[in-house]
């Protein structure tokens, strides 16, 4: 179990038993940015989030219990009664990537009226599908680039974005449709090449979405896994990179995700031989598919 990212090791802290944390990143290390709500890598020290109470604006810092999940009875008693939502989600890769959101009526939230939101029994942010989205200074579009994430979609409309590689002129961006298919965007692209796997209404998935081509063809190839499943290919415009800000939740035109959102992990290589493993990680903890 301590190798799937449940182990006992947060902060530096070592629990009764002596045994050291060993998370995702520490097995599939090298990750451009990491989001999530468990502990990912047993050397991060930091915490998870940052939450701002809707009762009295105040703000707070929430970390991991000793076995690698989010504190929820801290976030629970900073929040008690009130509402609470994410001003900043921590990366944990090392690489210094914090996702935030300055503006209150943009962020994500992760209590209502003192209760955790929860996908199968693990914590999550709510995204409104209207405003909510968090920024962070990369670009993911350039190419290879291996992007994780588990979420939930709550809606039927089209242009929902789960994340885009760089802000306004231009990104790869996976999102769905309003028949729930998966498909690629790219900002001005007349047709959207869509891939054949749906994005179930309320369904807890892990997606997969990967290019290892450069952009400078003039055809872009991604492919897509859901739930570790067959991978997809499709081929869409090249991607214009002359931003470095991408979003989570949101397009950098404003196509919202309206849904949840529990883990984030982006890796700028290649990662063929490890997809498999990364996925099974996520998947044991989380208990997907």
């Amino acid at each position: 179990m301590f190798g799937v990212g449940v182990g006992v090791r947060v902060g530096g802290r070592t629990p009764v038993g002596g045994s050291t944390y060993v998370g995702l990143l520490d097995t599939y290390p090298n990750a451009a940015a990491a989001y999530s709500v468990r502990l990912l890598r047993g050397g991060y020290t930091g915490n998870a989030i940052r939450v701002r109470r809707s009762s009295d604006n105040a703000e707070q810092n929430i970390g991991f219990t000793a076995l690698g999940n989010l504190d929820t009875t801290a976030l629970t008693s900073f929040c008690s009664g009130t509402n609470g939502f994410v001003t900043t989600w921590y990366d944990q890769s090392g690489n210094g990537r914090d996702a935030t959101q300055t503006t209150a009526t943009n962020q994500a939230q992760i209590v209502i009226s003192g209760s955790v939101i929860n996908v199968n029994s693990k914590p999550s942010l709510q995204f409104d599908g209207s405003n909510d989205r968090f920024l962070w200074a990369y670009q993911w579009a350039n190419q290879p680039f291996d992007f994780f994430n588990v979420a939930v979609n709550s809606t039927t409309a089209f242009k929902n974005i789960i994340a885009e590689g760089q802000g306004t002129s231009g990104y790869p961006a996976l999102g769905v449709d309003n028949v729930n298919r998966f498909y690629l965007g790219r900002t001005g692209q007349a047709a959207f090449p869509f891939f054949t796997s749906d994005a179930t209404v309320n369904a807890q998935i892990l997606s997969n979405f990967y290019s290892t081509l450069g952009i400078s063809l003039a055809s872009i190839s991604c492919n897509f896994r859901k739930n570790n499943g067959t991978a997809e290919n499709v081929i869409g415009s090249p991607f214009n990179n002359s931003n470095n800000q991408s979003t989570l939740g949101s397009a950098g035109n404003g196509d919202y995700w309206n849904g949840k959102i529990q883990e984030v992990i982006l890796y700028s290589a290649d990662k063929t031989t490890s997809r498999t493993g990364i996925a099974t990680n996520i998947n044991t903890y989380y208990g997907i598919y």
